[in-house]
């Protein structure tokens, strides 16, 4: 396809930056440290229209079909930024199950993914699945660079806090945890949070 052929196609500038860093991504892209297992893919042009009209969709309020588009272009080319996007599109839909099935998609496409994995317990803990976020912590707190895991442990609390079930919480963080209390670089604040979680619930931090 053309320059010529976009500029009478008339889409919203928006969304080229997304479309071209995915055209050249797909096409000429390494895998990423932070993204292991990413599979380099060609984009077509029926790809490449596959996702013009699925943010087209997005667009004119039809998150349905436009998640259904986004998340089968995630498949097809196991891009973390197609998930995202899918993701984002299912959030902002307030369609919680479909963002969960797209998380899901890909922690099960690039298993090696921390991101995959966070946005797998952040979503469940969103829907108020706090034991189904065992799994995915632990394994986003064992993917996790040594150099961004205290960042990650000390955000527990903020997102753990919120669900209604404070004793649940807490023996799923502990038990996340569990996994690290013996590491060398974060194992004092592994120990620490997971004393902290076991003071939470004999308290009334509510409101």
């Amino acid at each position: 396809m053309s320059v010529d052929y976009y500029g009478r196609m008339r889409f919203k500038p928006v969304l080229v930056p997304l479309l071209l860093s995915l055209a050249f991504g797909l096409h000429a892209q390494s895998p990423a440290k932070s993204e292991p297992g990413f599979k380099s893919s060609a984009m077509d042009s029926l790809l490449f229209y596959q996702l013009l009209v699925g943010e087209l969709n997005a667009r004119s309020e039809e998150p349905d079909a436009a998640f259904a588009l986004l998340l089968d272009a995630a498949r097809k080319t196991a891009d973390p930024a197609v998930y995202r996007r899918a993701i984002q599109i299912a959030i902002q839909a307030r369609a919680g199950e479909s963002a969960l099935k797209a998380a899901k998609a890909w922690s099960q496409a690039i298993p090696a993914s921390a991101q995959a994995h966070r946005y797998t317990w952040q979503i469940l803990l969103g829907l108020n699945r706090t034991a189904e976020t065992l799994e995915p912590l632990k394994r986003e707190i064992a993917l996790t660079p040594a150099g961004e895991l205290r960042d990650l442990l000390w955000a527990l609390p903020g997102n753990y806090l919120r669900a209604s079930d404070r004793r649940l919480a807490a023996s799923t963080v502990q038990g996340a945890l569990a996994g690290v209390l013996n590491d060398k670089a974060v194992g004092a604040t592994a120990w620490l949070l997971s004393a902290v979680f076991g003071w939470l619930p004999a308290t009334n931090l509510r409101p």
